[in-house]
């Protein structure tokens, strides 16, 4: 899929690819926390299961520092750390997931504290993405980068009269030790034969951002370990690891200089499409035609401008121009009301088939609001004198917990706003379905210069009906707040042009 520019989706199927297109709901990253692990066993290094609250990145972007520890477990000293993993992040704050910046390098160091002599071979820091499929077992590591800090080529680090580099070290560490480290993260890589028969990947991928199915199971995920090995066969290797968010770099261009002053107006709401004739996208769909009061055949117009372009911030709004043109006056008025209309950011997972199990398909009233996207709507009234007209400005409020857009052979997600049907009480459309489906991009990067915001209040999620709910990751608010006599078209009685 391509990061940016638009494309009309038509209703027709019949060019699908071979895997399954499944709407998934909230996307949430967290750790896991386990009990500290014992002096000698390998262990895995994270949190109790919360939700991460993730933001758009900031620019300039900050660094915390993570934490992660093996105790000795011994009666002595129970709680003193062996070894430890500090790492440096772009995430909001110590206590959550390692965040992981695209064309950023991963920046840490490793500690180690023996308080007797251990027959230790070698210190690797590895930082891997792995696909997993749990109906399978099958747990497929489709990048890897690996540092070794220390093995015995190198020498005591600690003692003076350390042999030279060219004799092995024969003794056992012992002490303080310190590794720093920087793995600096390619953003694309060689695919392996098997992925690429397994999973349709191309010869050279792009790094993906990290994806949850079914009961907030990883399908796709990262992590970065440190691993100490040993040369007793008494003695276990161990293994420190964490959990690591990944997020690629997805570009939000400027949006137009007359939408820029207009945030930096505190403006009611942005200039519309005649003022700002290179800031909107318009949608193309037939009219919208039914049965009125069960008495009488109408057509009405039906225009949805999005806001360019056509790539929006998690957490960010997608502003929305929605006009209504009729000869008949009495159907545009119903049109416009204010449970009519409905539009909704739809979103789709294509994966292998293995992997539909795990993803959450279910997309419903009782989905929880966190997993539905909320639309408000200002009526502005504008006609002109061949036809009567209902112009309604909106703004589609994103969830800051959406994955962003990506395509990684056939794992692929991808956002669209939908239009469907009005469907106000006494209209009956000809078609209940989706109208027009307009593909959009969700990144995780924040725009320069000024920053979209919210000029509405809130809105409701209305219902878009049993028959689309497989289509729609959630349903759009229609709160309208009328005002009168005011037109960011042109004066009442200008010719409105589209």
């Amino acid at each position: 899929m391509s990061s940016a520019g638009a494309r009309e989706r038509g209703l027709d199927r019949a060019s699908a690819p071979p895997y399954s297109p499944i709407d998934l709901g909230e996307d949430t990253v967290e750790g896991r926390t386990e009990n500290p692990p014992d002096y000698s066993g390998p262990a895995s290094a994270s949190r109790p299961r919360r939700r991460e609250h993730h933001q758009a990145i900031p620019t300039p972007r900050q660094t915390v520092e993570h934490s992660y520890s093996l105790s000795k477990g011994s009666r002595s000293s129970p709680h003193q750390p062996w070894l430890t993993l500090k790492l440096e992040s772009y995430a909001e704050s110590p206590v959550s997931t390692p965040v992981v910046l695209e064309g950023k390098s991963v920046k840490g160091s490793v500690e180690l504290s023996l308080d007797k002599p251990e027959d230790i071979t070698q210190v690797i820091v590895v930082f891997k993405g792995r696909i997993i499929a749990k109906d399978v077992g099958d747990k497929r590591t489709f990048y890897q980068r690996e540092v070794t800090l220390w093995d015995r080529s190198m020498g005591d680090s600690n003692s003076p009269t350390s042999p030279s580099s060219s004799t092995t070290f024969k003794g056992k560490l012992t002490g303080q030790y310190v590794w720093p480290f920087a793995i600096d993260l390619q953003n694309r890589f060689m695919s392996k034969s098997r992925d690429i028969n397994d999973f349709k990947l191309a010869k050279e991928e792009r790094l993906p951002p990290n994806l949850r199915g079914h009961n907030d199971l990883p399908l796709i995920d990262y992590q970065i370990s440190v691993n100490i090995k040993r040369s007793s066969i008494f003695r276990l290797n161990s293994s420190l690891s964490s959990p690591v968010t990944y997020v690629p770099e997805i570009p939000v261009p400027r949006f137009s200089d007359v939408r820029e002053r207009a945030y930096g107006q505190n403006v009611a709401f942005l200039p519309g499409p005649s003022e700002d004739q290179g800031g909107w996208y318009k949608t193309s769909f037939a009219p919208v035609r039914g049965l009125m009061f069960k008495t009488r055949e109408i057509e009405v117009d039906y225009s949805l401008f999005i806001a360019l372009p056509l790539t929006y911030t998690r957490g960010g709004v997608i502003p929305l121009y929605l006009v209504l043109q009729s000869k008949d006056k009495q159907a545009v008025d119903l049109l416009s009301n204010a449970r009519a209309v409905r539009v909704a950011l739809g979103r789709t997972l294509s994966v292998p088939n293995r992997f539909a199990p795990e993803i959450d398909s279910h997309v419903g009233g009782d989905a929880g609001a966190s997993r539905t996207c909320r639309v408000a709507w200002r009526a502005i009234g504008a006609e002109n004198s061949l036809l009567s007209c209902s112009i309604l400005y909106g703004e589609i409020a994103l969830p800051p917990n959406l994955t962003p857009s990506f395509s990684l052979g056939q794992f692929c997600m991808q956002y669209y706003v939908d239009v469907y049907a009005p469907q106000p009480t006494g209209f009956e459309p000809h078609t209940s379905g989706r109208l027009s489906r307009t593909e959009i991009t969700i990144s995780a990067n924040s725009v320069s210069g000024s920053q979209p915001r919210n000029l509405l209040p809130p809105g409701e999620v209305p219902d878009i009906g049993k028959e689309n709910a497989d289509e729609t990751f959630g349903a759009l608010a229609d709160a309208f707040h009328r005002q009168s006599n005011v037109s960011v078209f042109g004066s009442r009685g200008d010719s409105l042009a589209y």
